[in-house]
């Protein structure tokens, strides 16, 4: 006979602390609101941009880092600046607080004095998705949502139908027929009802949004609710906890949508102000120019997400990293399994691309670069290996990808 055992891990977060959360407001600054948390808000009335949740910052001085000492290790031990009211108790399945870990051979490789790689496929689900997931769904539960919504191609269905299924809410998920099976399968295993739609993602995000206006569901699309970018910023809450009060130089993100960029600077801005880590110190930041006519101040940054930055973002992303990554795999095919399985490699292959690209960008040449002869040095250089785009050339065809759900993020 065989038996099986399950392990219930219950984690308690106390919801008799305090919460500096006050009201909503416009990303853009466009002078609508401020808006009650108290009732559900999506997008702005005004002017259809993100709404930001926003706390007593002047306040939560008071609030002390030392506080977080032997407070459970998940993303909620930053509750007094996260979006709860009185009363609200998180859904958690003990997402947050992964570890830091450092990278010593690849930094060295690298020229770099200090590498760590922040593990987020230790959150449930396997992705940082959880995080976002979790606040926005404590906050659709706590505002008395029955269903919630959403397009996805994967990582994010799985993190939405496993969060709903802790908070006993239905879950709707649209996802294109394209997707790898295992992300529909996951969907199911936590109780999702999976509308597989013959289209892209963006047909997906359509047809969520057609049904959900008419069903009254609760929408918790990328950037289209308020609080999926309060569970991402943990991100950067915990990176200056683990690094004692100190901001890397820089960050590698996978920009996706943007939600976790957005929420990671937000942190940056509210332990500034609560005077967590000085001013002055943030990561360099390099991004995509504004798109031709749009002289508007402060509409692209973090501060004010433009509806078509994700997708400059991701198209960047592709073009040049995802090409990175090929060459550098032509490069070390001679070298799979010895430094892990095929998949460890091709990681490692796009981490290093990626990584030498972003000293590119800030004119940063690590000393082992910059110890190479010139002609040694010309040959070398990744940017021999992604010449700038041709004209009439597209993003899909710089990134070798013909796959449907590909060319909806291309669009």
């Amino acid at each position: 006979m065989n038996f099986v055992v399950f392990v219930l891990v219950v984690l308690r977060v106390h919801s008799d602390l305090m919460s500096y959360f006050t009201h909503l407001e416009c990303a853009s600054a466009c002078g609508a609101g401020p808006f009650d948390p108290r009732e559900r808000h999506f997008l702005c009335p005004a002017c259809a941009l993100p709404l930001l949740a926003r706390y007593d910052l002047a306040a939560a001085r008071v609030w002390s880092r030392e506080s977080l000492v032997g407070r459970v290790p998940t993303m909620w031990r930053y509750r007094e600046l996260m979006p709860l009211l009185p009363g609200d108790t998180p859904v958690t399945l003990g997402e947050g607080f992964t570890p830091l870990m450092p990278a010593a051979r690849l930094g060295a490789r690298l020229g770099l004095s200090a590498l760590y790689i922040k593990d987020e496929s230790l959150n449930p689900t396997n992705s940082f998705k959880a995080r976002g997931q979790s606040a926005a769904i404590t906050r659709a539960a706590a505002l008395g949502a029955t269903t919630i919504a959403l397009p996805t191609a994967g990582n994010a269905g799985n993190a939405a139908a496993a969060y709903a299924s802790a908070a006993g809410l239905a879950c709707e998920v649209f996802i294109p027929k394209d997707a790898k099976q295992p992300f529909v399968d996951e969907c199911h295993l936590y109780g999702a009802n999976v509308t597989l739609v013959d289209g892209l993602i963006t047909d997906a995000g359509r047809m969520a949004a057609e049904r959900g206006h008419a069903l009254g569901w609760y929408d918790v699309s990328t950037l289209k609710e308020p609080y999926r970018i309060e569970g991402k910023k943990t991100m950067g809450y915990e990176l200056a906890e683990q690094l004692g009060w100190r901001l890397p130089d820089w960050i590698i993100y996978p920009t996706g949508g943007g939600t976790g960029l957005v929420g990671m600077w937000k942190a940056f801005d509210e332990m500034e102000a609560i005077g967590w880590i000085p001013s002055g110190h943030r990561p360099k930041a390099r991004g995509r120019r504004r798109p031709r006519g749009d002289s508007r101040p402060g509409r692209n940054g973090p501060d004010g997400p433009r509806r078509n930055s994700r997708a400059l973002q991701y198209r960047r992303c592709v073009e040049v990293f995802g090409r990175a990554s090929r060459d550098q795999e032509r490069q070390h095919e001679d070298h799979k399994g010895h430094g892990g399985n095929q998949l460890g490699m091709k990681s490692n292959s796009f981490f290093v691309a990626f990584v030498r690209v972003v000293l590119l960008a800030s004119h940063q040449t690590p000393r082992r670069w910059r110890a190479r002869s010139s002609a040694d040095r010309s040959r070398a250089a990744p940017s021999s290996s992604f010449p700038r785009r041709r004209r009439g050339e597209s993003a899909r065809d710089r990134a070798g990808c013909s796959r449907p759900s590909c060319r909806s993020r291309l669009a």
